[in-house]
Order: structure tokens, then sequence, then C-alpha cells
């Protein structure tokens, strides 16, 4: 979203990153329920498996109910990831980087999402935890 400052997909990725956070996580798990589980039938809407179910199984019946809470992460690291892009974007080193005569591809992987993605990750080793 960051590569693509307020443009409409970066206004689309944030509106969803926000949406998703601001959410109850049971209001999350009520629409997830209605969509994968009434309307589309791709997920079970119980969390308990047969007797005797393998583990991929297991982890099948469990896709629906860990989903609202990962989503309401997902909202949050993605918010979290955009502003560290625009930020290492806007730095000295990028236009260092891109003065130098480095590929636009080079500089985003080496320099730009180095130094993003480390308060991403933090925040990811924080809420892994909740």
């Amino acid at each position: 979203a960051a590569l693509n400052l307020n443009r409409p997909l970066d206004r689309i990725i944030s509106l969803g990153g926000l949406s998703v956070t601001v959410l109850p996580e049971f209001v999350t798990g009520i629409i997830l329920i209605l969509i994968f589980g009434v309307w589309l039938r791709w997920l079970p809407i119980a969390a308990s498996w047969p007797k005797g179910a393998g583990f991929f199984t297991q982890l099948y019946y469990l896709i629906l109910p860990s989903l609202p809470l990962f989503l309401v992460l997902f909202g949050y690291i993605a918010r979290m990831a955009r502003s560290g892009m625009i930020e290492a974007l806007d730095s000295d080193y990028t236009r260092t980087a891109v003065l130098k005569g480095l590929p636009w591809r080079t500089v985003i992987w080496r320099h730009v999402l180095r130094n993003a993605l480390l308060p991403t990750i933090t925040v990811i080793a924080t809420q892994t935890g909740y």
C-alpha cells in the first residue's frame, strides 16, 4: 500500500485494515460464519471435529474460529507495515540508493524493506501472545 501512496489500492488496503481492526472479534466472527459457513459453505460452522479425525482435518475445522482473531491483528500489522514503508521511502538512504542508480526493485528489497519491517516484526512478536 505504501508503494501506491494515495492511490485507490492504498485506500482500499488502508480502509480494509482499519475496518477489521475496529470491529470486535465476535462481530467479525459472525460475519465470517455467515459468508464462509452459511452462504458459500466452504468452512464448517462448528469447531468440533469428528472423532478420530486427522491433524489436517482438525486444522480445517479450526480455520473459521481462529480467522477473526487473525484479522484483527492483521489490520494492525498492515497499518504498521504501511507507516514503516512510508517512513523508509522518505529517508535519506533511499534517496542515496536511487541517486546511485540502483534499480527500483533493489532499492525496495535491500534498503526500504529491511528498515521498514523492523517495527512490524516487533509488533508481530509482541502481539503473538495475544
